[in-house]
């Protein structure tokens, strides 16, 4: 028997406005659909997080083709692929399958998508051909690179034992910071980037202005997040 909607979405609660990502309110309003059909079929949170990763490429793939239509499929699938992130999660807490293994894989996953992800954004750029090659590939390092950094602290804050309690509560950051961290959060780059990019594509407006600003903001929060790491461990010795 299958489970319903609500008892799935009842599993993962929403919490407040500030506690999530817009990106997460969308595809977490969505993937109860699929988390359903995955928990009647009884395929296991690792096997969901495989098909993320291979949507993340696809998706990729697809939006790295110079044509409108791959660009609009490839823009579908990172949303899928961002379904799936949040579905496995969905799944494991549903059925109680929890493992070292699939905090691992997730790792993985995002490792091989986002970079991926990055590099078909900036094909697309070449592609548009009025941009100079040097800065663009210059502002997708950064991103990338900062992107890397940033997801490696988490993980040292995940794994910290003393950070254990901290990381149960519900985080809840001002509004103003909550509105920065929409322009930092990876997902959200991922899913509305290539919308963004997509315009510059067809010709409506110039991007690189957008994407300039996203770079700055995430080496900023990398850098802020780097300092905050530090001065925790000086505090430790």
């Amino acid at each position: 028997m299958k489970p319903t909607y609500k008892e799935i979405a009842k599993a993962t609660a929403f919490g407040s406005i500030r506690s999530r990502q817009i990106s997460e309110y969308i595809c977490m309003s969505l993937s109860p659909f699929f988390s359903r059909y995955f928990i009647h079929f009884h395929i296991r949170p690792n096997t969901i997080t495989i098909f993320m990763i291979i949507l993340g490429v696809l998706g990729a793939a697809f939006f790295a083709i110079p044509n409108i239509a791959c660009k609009i499929i490839g823009i579908l699938l990172l949303f899928l692929w961002f379904i799936m992130d949040c579905s496995d999660g969905e799944v494991a807490r549903y059925t109680k399958t929890f493992s070292r293994y699939g905090k691992e894989i997730d790792y993985l996953a995002h490792i091989l998508d986002h970079p991926s992800v990055n590099l078909s954004m900036w094909y697309t750029y070449v592609q548009i051909s009025t941009y100079n090659i040097y800065i663009i590939s210059a502002l997708f390092i950064t991103l990338i690179s900062a992107e890397l950094i940033t997801r490696n602290l988490i993980i040292m804050e995940v794994y910290d034992k003393d950070k254990k309690a901290k990381n149960d509560k519900v985080f809840k950051p001002s509004w103003m910071k909550w509105l920065f961290l929409q322009i930092v959060y990876f997902p959200n780059i991922v899913l509305f980037l290539p919308i963004i990019i997509l315009g510059d594509y067809v010709g409506l407006y110039n991007s690189s202005y957008i994407l300039a600003f996203i770079v700055a903001a995430n080496l900023l929060n990398t850098a802020n997040m780097y300092r905050k790491t530090l001065k925790k461990c000086y505090k430790a010795l």
